[in-house]
């Protein structure tokens, strides 16, 4: 039958299933193939990759169609890409603000994207003099700007990921310098 979750709106599983053909497409693979495997074996999860089948621990005791997905490609996959490829240092170049109501990037209370569900994300940024901005947040926030960290906004934990250092010339070029809330 039809689910809401099947679009390919941001945080549902059709988005998610993009993000994850895409991934094969540019030559990612499974961490674990058994789709039944739920012993969250270190790294086999979408906290981690959206290669994996197994959902983000915060979301897999919610039913399916209630569940969200990632909208970014996560760590894993961001830091295998750059292996394969090599790094884009001109994403996010600049100063960013991430959250903040008119951002670009803004996320609505509790860490919710428009159509409601909970953002699960990494973040790439290139440079610049970056900010976590959850000041408009009411509920829980927890910022960890160290590259491989994750942060929570609202009642679902570690589903904002800082993505795994990656050096330069011997620099760590994706820090994000500062945070508020």
């Amino acid at each position: 039958g039809y689910s809401e979750q099947a679009g390919a709106a941001y945080g549902n599983t059709g988005w998610q299933t993009f993000l994850h053909e895409f991934g094969h497409a540019l030559g990612l693979e499974h961490p674990d193939e058994d789709p039944n495997n739920t012993t969250n074996q270190a790294g086999n999860d979408q906290r981690y990759t959206v290669m994996s089948y197994v959902p983000h621990p915060s979301m897999a005791a919610l039913p399916e169609d209630d569940r969200s997905w990632p909208v970014t490609p996560m760590q894993y996959d961001i830091a295998a890409v750059q292996m394969l490829y090599g790094a884009n240092l001109t994403t996010r170049a600049d100063d960013t603000r991430y959250f903040a109501p008119g951002s670009a990037y803004a996320l609505g209370d509790g860490g919710v994207l428009e159509n409601g569900r909970p953002a699960i994300l990494t973040i790439w940024d290139a440079g610049g003099i970056d900010t976590l901005d959850a000041s408009d947040q009411t509920g829980a926030v927890r910022l960890d700007l160290n590259p491989g960290a994750f942060s929570t906004l609202g009642q679902y934990a570690d589903t904002i990921a800082m993505s795994l250092a990656h050096e330069e010339n011997g620099v760590i070029v994706n820090l994000i310098e500062n945070a508020t809330g």
